[in-house]
């Protein structure tokens, strides 16, 4: 990583912790890195880092922090700050519900998509962590990985987000009569 970006998300990181009565958090420890870029066509002399707020390791879904800086000889300086995140995080509570496994079946029926216990079944973790589950009727591999998201004051609560689900256009289904 070059110099000039590590020397930005520091920037970045300072910026937000020595404002984080502003964002209304106790500190900026629980977020992490997105993506820092600089902006095309300023010939690296402005750069955006955002930032997404986790919740005991896991990312929040609405979370977000964007911060824009500008070089100007051999500083930094901010000059814009964007946030959805939720204020005091490191209080926030919640657990999940479902089991992956449960939450992709109780998505594909609200998508209107008939999926027994018996017609869907992991498949094991990919290399991001999420859960890759095989389904019938459903082409190729569904993924699910629990995502945060505040929903009242002083909670989190996990919800899986997936892969857009794949249904060939006829499924053909065996009968034993």
């Amino acid at each position: 990583m070059h110099w000039l970006f590590v020397t930005t998300n520091l920037t970045c990181v300072a910026y937000l912790a020595a404002h984080k009565q502003l964002f209304r958090l106790a500190s900026v420890a629980h977020l992490r890195v997105m993506t820092a870029e600089a902006l095309r066509g300023t010939h690296h002399r402005d750069y955006a880092v955002v930032f997404r707020q986790m919740f005991a390791g896991v990312p929040s879904a609405d979370g977000v922090a964007t911060v824009s800086v500008v070089r100007i000889k051999h500083h930094l300086n901010v000059v814009y700050v964007s946030s959805s995140l939720t204020p005091d995080a490191g209080r926030l509570t919640g657990k999940r519900a479902l089991t992956p496994l449960a939450a992709w079946r109780r998505a594909a029926q609200a998508a209107g998509y008939g999926v027994s216990a018996g017609n869907a079944g992991p498949l094991g973790r990919s290399p991001d962590g999420s859960l890759a589950i095989s389904a019938v009727g459903f082409s190729g591999t569904e993924t699910v990985k629990p995502i945060a998201f505040a929903a009242r004051p002083a909670t989190a609560r996990c919800a899986p987000t997936r892969r857009p689900l794949r249904r060939p256009p006829t499924v053909r289904r065996a009968s034993t009569r």
